[in-house]
């Protein structure tokens, strides 16, 4: 790249922008279409973001009040609406498509929000999304924090997380380049995007006082007539200037290519104890895929959170976890690039189910499969923040106990150990990760060296042996992030995965 002279900060507002300017899924406005013109200058894609204004709205068009707006006791009115505290405001763009002006796709991401929940989950940590993040993303790590910061219309910055913009370096948009670019977001449905509050589970109510239970659990649990509304929106980006012999050189046609990573998607299901799902990729530089799962019956389901990261479980209100035994990842059906099957299934014997402290013994722990799943979305040894902990091993022996039961309500009597933390959690769970939130995943990194693995002529499959009963059908989510080749000449650009 030539010398740079200038940057430029650039608005755009979207070319199909209604009337009213006024995006909503429920409405009819669910495209949000932008243009980036062709030029000689360079796009610095991680500055890329959209921003604008987002409220949630009732049947009747009137903003919502979250448990009339504290997190307290829920009065006459209340309501429990919020969106993924995880992914955030950026929940609401369901599909991302990048593409040249001649429509030719550089990368097209279906299913955006359940990507987000992994890649988000797996490198941000619980003060990460309280400090860091919500001031543009409006993030949270806990749903009742969500929920409450929502009670009035929210300014928002969010980036688009695709590989193209993601990755290092930036992306030419003259005559040798992409020539300019189309970012096309869809909507996603407001039953997908809004859920209920999450309530707090049975046993591990002790640090809480009745008022706050009442609140959290409180209040209007249909909220299937509920809406979305996104509202301002511009695309922001920085423009890198070169200087004049860069401008000649990106007006004169030339032959070259341009190497980007970028994200697909596929979906499947899983029903039984043992299954295979084989998928056919098509791409030749595959670097990594990971699955992220959620009861079948739970998407675009308003009444439950779509966009939640779950862990198998069993029963007709999928109350009953189960476990997963085995998990094993095959190229063209042999064994790759893991040679052996990641076994968690214990040896040694069972641990009584009451058991609360701490035990590897008999706990069918995760931790193989969830090492090789964050090694899938970030190269383990540079990933420094993760919301992954015990406090997201719910239902196991190893996970971290809350504070002493005996504690009253008013927390004057009996006391804990060290007084704020009791077996390393905090006394007053406020802003620990919601201990529901499972933020659990399956992946396997395909080549630690970023070079590919060629997966267009060998199917892609992953055996998982599980506890599952054939009657608690499971959405899986695949997310393949593979090396495209974008190749410019004198007679056109061409793009190849």
């Amino acid at each position: 790249m030539s010398n740079i002279i200038q940057t430029e900060k650039v608005s755009i507002n979207p070319q199909n922008a209604p009337s009213n300017g006024v995006y909503s899924f429920k409405n009819g406005y669910p495209i949000i279409q932008f243009l980036i013109a062709q030029s000689s200058k360079y796009l610095v894609g991680k500055s890329l973001r959209l921003t604008g204004k987002i409220k949630i709205l009732d049947a009747n068009d009137t903003q919502v009040k979250n448990n009339n707006g504290v997190g307290g006791a829920n009065a006459v009115g209340g309501v429990n609406a919020t969106i993924n505290e995880v992914v955030g405001v950026a929940s609401t763009i369901q599909q991302v498509t990048l593409s040249t002006l001649d429509h030719q796709t550089l990368e097209h991401i279906r299913q955006m929000p359940r990507l987000l929940s992994s890649i988000v989950s797996a490198t941000h940590s619980s003060p990460d999304l309280n400090n860091g993040t919500p001031i543009g993303n409006l993030t949270a790590s806990r749903s009742i924090v969500e929920a409450c910061s929502l009670n009035t219309e929210r300014d928002f910055s969010i980036p688009i997380r695709c590989g193209l913009l993601t990755g290092a370096g930036v992306i030419p948009l003259g005559q040798n380049g992409t020539q300019g670019m189309i970012v096309q977001l869809e909507l996603s449905p407001d039953n997908t995007v809004l859920q209920p509050v999450r309530t707090v589970p049975a046993p591990l109510t002790a640090p809480y006082n009745a008022t706050n239970i009442s609140g959290v659990s409180g209040g209007n649990t249909d909220i299937s007539q509920f809406h979305y509304q996104l509202s301002d929106l511009q695309l922001d980006f920085d423009l890198l200037v070169p200087d004049e012999e860069g401008v000649n050189a990106m007006e004169t046609a030339a032959n070259g290519q341009l190497t980007y990573n970028a994200y697909s998607s596929l979906y499947s299901v899983v029903n039984s104890s043992d299954q295979q799902i084989v998928l056919n990729l098509g791409a030749s530089k595959v670097q990594s895929v990971f699955h992220n799962l959620v009861p079948t019956p739970h998407v675009n389901n308003s009444a439950e959170p779509s966009n939640s990261l779950a862990k198998f479980a069993t029963g007709g209100t999928y109350n009953t976890p189960v476990n997963i035994d085995e998990v094993a990842f095959a190229k063209g059906g042999i064994l790759f690039p893991l040679e052996e099957r990641v076994d968690v299934e214990p040896k040694l014997g069972e641990v009584a189910a009451t058991t609360q402290q701490p035990a590897a013994v008999g706990s069918h722990l995760d931790a193989k499969i969830l090492e090789q799943y964050l090694n899938s979305v970030k190269p383990i040894n540079s990933l420094t923040s993760t919301s992954l902990s015990l406090m997201s091993e719910d239902n196991k022996s190893t996970r971290v106990t809350f504070a002493d039961s005996r504690i009253r309500d008013d927390y004057t009597e009996y006391g804990v150990l060290d007084n704020n933390v009791i077996y390393g959690e905090d006394r007053w769970p406020t802003t620990a990760t919601d201990p529901d939130n499972h933020l659990f995943g399956i992946g396997i990194r395909q080549d630690q060296f970023k070079v590919g693995v060629d997966y267009s002529r060998s199917p892609y499959s992953v055996r998982i042996q599980s506890g599952l009963d054939g009657d608690s059908p499971f959405s899986l989510f695949s997310y393949v992030l593979a090396t495209n080749t974008l190749t410019y000449s004198p007679q056109g650009i061409k793009v190849s995965s």
